[in-house]
């Protein structure tokens, strides 16, 4: 087994000084409030003993007003992460670019994403390794009908799962997840309000299979299973007048809690 750096997602999941490309992407429209900070608080179950944690992810944008650098930061104010984002001409993220791994995203011809390949560098001597990737397929109405894991610990492409979505009015309101020869053991139901999310961009920079791309804010998040392993959540929210979330309460089944404030530059 090969040892690799630990790779930490944004809660995100989540959620970079300029945008370095060789192409000049095109300027992109401001919404009527753009995101600059998000803090997320994760508390963990009474008598649980790990203690609450806090990350503070920073997003600064580019003079084309894309989002070029994402930093983050734990509790006590200390520095963690950064990423670096580049897009083609077309306006679309190339890469995202992390001190230790980084994901390169290709489209389709509808401007989709396609494949996003994930590489990271090993313990030891740092070399860049390709650990795995997405593919990615859509529907007739270009939804996102299913997604496939490859993993490429044997050097060789091996698929080790695949996700299958319905969307209605461009959420995703119900997933499955397969096995490869077609077992389906996970499957979840996703309900949204029909507020604006505090930042696309960012939403859509990390492919997550079990957090699909949505165009509204997720309410619920309901695991037709019961193992430990899967939570289900409802999310609460307090929306600012140009209607998007200022806060968002997570309360999971196994007795978490998430609270996220957002801070926006409003037109």
């Amino acid at each position: 087994m090969k040892a690799y750096l630990r790779i930490a997602l944004p809660f995100l999941l989540l959620f970079w000084s300029s945008c370095s490309s060789e192409e000049t992407a095109p300027v992109v429209e401001v919404p009527p409030c753009l995101l600059m900070e998000q803090t997320s608080t994760l508390t963990y179950a009474s008598g649980s003993p790990i203690k609450p944690q806090t990350i503070t992810t920073r997003l600064e944008y580019n003079d084309r007003n894309a989002l070029a650098a994402i930093f983050q930061t734990e509790y006590a104010g200390t520095y963690f992460d950064r990423a670096d984002l580049k897009y083609n001409k077309q306006g679309q993220v190339t890469e995202v670019v992390h001190k230790n791994y980084r994901y390169v995203n290709e489209y389709n011809g509808q401007g989709k994403l396609a494949k996003q390949t994930r590489f990271a560098k090993r313990m030891g001597d740092f070399k860049e390794e390709q650990l795995a990737y997405y593919t990615l397929s859509y529907n007739s109405q270009q939804e996102l009908a299913e997604a496939q894991q490859f993993s490429m610990d044997t050097g060789k492409p091996v698929l080790e799962l695949v996700w299958r979505y319905t969307y209605d009015k461009g959420d995703p309101v119900y997933l499955e997840q397969l096995e490869p020869g077609g077992e389906s053991y996970y499957h979840v139901q996703m309900t949204y309000d029909m507020h604006e999310k505090p930042s696309t961009s960012y939403a859509h920079t990390y492919f997550e299979p079990l957090r699909p791309p949505s165009a509204h804010n997720q309410l619920s998040y309901t695991v037709r299973e019961t193992n430990p392993s899967y939570a289900s959540h409802s999310t609460t929210y307090t929306y600012n007048q140009a209607g998007y979330p200022v806060t968002a309460t997570t309360r999971y089944s196994d007795g978490r809690e998430e609270v996220v404030t957002y801070t926006y530059m409003c037109k």
